[in-house]
């Protein structure tokens, strides 16, 4: 059977999931992932060491060795390209179709995967370089094979924005399911909170740690980053934050977090945090796209998450969480408090929470319609 090279430009330590699809796919077929920036945890997978590398040896703030990488990374790819039998190829998300031209040259079928579309007006004054990849992406997706998203509305903007009438399938930003309902029930003494994802705006982290002001010091906050804009300064004017609402003993922000700990930490926890604020498209429909969301609710967490359209009707339509106002601590902090208000309710809402990665939100679902792609 032929094999698969996935290009991912990015860190995976951004998007846990990508573990999980390469483990779904290397069941039946060999798969090369090659990663730019550095390995990470996922890699200590055992399924994983002879498929995965990395090209980034050094650190990227050198420029030089950063120009370097990016040799290394086509090099690479290109070696596997040649040598590996490889017929087909996933690029991963807008840098990675850089790669594109290569691919369709060597007649290799080509899959695109679009993650995170914002439609933005680039000008050439105020962002060459994305100006370009834009202008590639645009190409790659109209002469690509098959096309993949993580929203239908995602889909049907980029579609619409350029031009394109193309084959595609919306399958959902998730784990897969390989585990069983983990039965909870409401702690007397300690409450575990968890948020993860993204550190950076439009996740209300601000109000998150201010909600714990109005709540009872049982109720415990983990956030876990897979990724920091601007690291320095946000992640420093949060743990000020932190500092100044005297929450440091119960609020704690981790930057590196193995993948087996973070697993272990949502096992751990009661309540998922997942309150974006609707700042661009992707935050608007992030139902089913949602990397934090679907992890808490496969593993069976009552979810708290904003008053977005889409967001409420997943609650109304499941009632697994609740709604909240992302601009109001205290809102936040009573939304946490009725999850937790009994245990018979919490307990239903847990329930529901995996009924619904279990039926709608698992990966496998959607993965079905891809692999009779990759048969044909």
């Amino acid at each position: 059977m032929s094999n698969i090279l996935c290009l991912y430009w990015g860190n995976p330590t951004f998007y846990p999931y990508i573990v999980e699809k390469l483990k779904f796919l290397n069941k039946k077929r060999k798969v090369y992932f090659v990663s730019r920036y550095y390995k990470d945890y996922f890699y200590k997978k055992e399924f994983l060491k002879s498929l995965c590398y990395s090209t980034a040896i050094w650190h990227l703030e050198n420029k030089i060795l950063h120009a370097i990488t990016f040799v290394l990374f086509i090099l690479l790819s290109f070696y596997i390209l040649i040598f590996k039998n490889i017929k087909i190829v996933i690029l991963y998300d807008r840098n990675a179709t850089l790669f594109f031209f290569i691919a369709k040259i060597l007649r290799k079928k080509i899959i695109y995967h679009n993650f995170d579309y914002n439609p933005e007006v680039i000008s050439f004054k105020k962002n060459f370089k994305l100006f370009i990849i834009t202008k590639i992406e645009k190409v790659c997706a109209k002469y690509s094979d098959l096309l993949i998203f993580s929203h239908i509305y995602r889909a049907k903007n980029f579609l619409l924005n350029n031009k394109i009438n193309k084959k595609y399938v919306v399958a959902y930003n998730g784990p897969t399911l390989d585990n069983k309902h983990n039965i909870k029930k409401i702690p007397k003494n300690k409450i575990n909170v968890i948020w993860t994802g993204t550190l950076g705006k439009g996740h209300s982290l601000e109000n998150i740690i201010r909600s714990f002001n109005y709540l009872d010091n049982k109720f415990n906050l983990t956030i876990i980053c897979h990724y920091i804009f601007n690291k320095n300064q946000y992640l420093n004017y949060l743990n000020n934050l932190i500092i100044t609402n005297n929450l440091s003993h119960r609020i704690k922000i981790h930057t590196t977090f193995n993948y087996e700990n973070f697993i272990e930490e949502l096992k751990k926890s009661h309540i998922g945090l997942a309150i974006y604020e609707p700042i661009n498209l992707s935050h608007i429909h992030m139902i089913g796209a949602s990397n934090k969301i679907n992890f808490y609710i496969k593993y069976s967490l009552p979810i708290v998450l904003s008053k977005i359209k889409e967001h409420v009707n997943l609650i109304k339509k499941y009632k697994n969480g609740v709604n909240v106002n992302h601009k109001n601590p205290q809102a936040i902090a009573r939304g946490i408090r009725k999850i937790t208000k009994n245990n018979f309710n919490y307990k239903k809402m847990s329930s529901n929470s995996f009924a619904v990665f279990k039926n709608e939100f698992n990966f496998y679902n959607k993965f079905k319609i891809i692999e009779k792609f990759l048969n044909e």
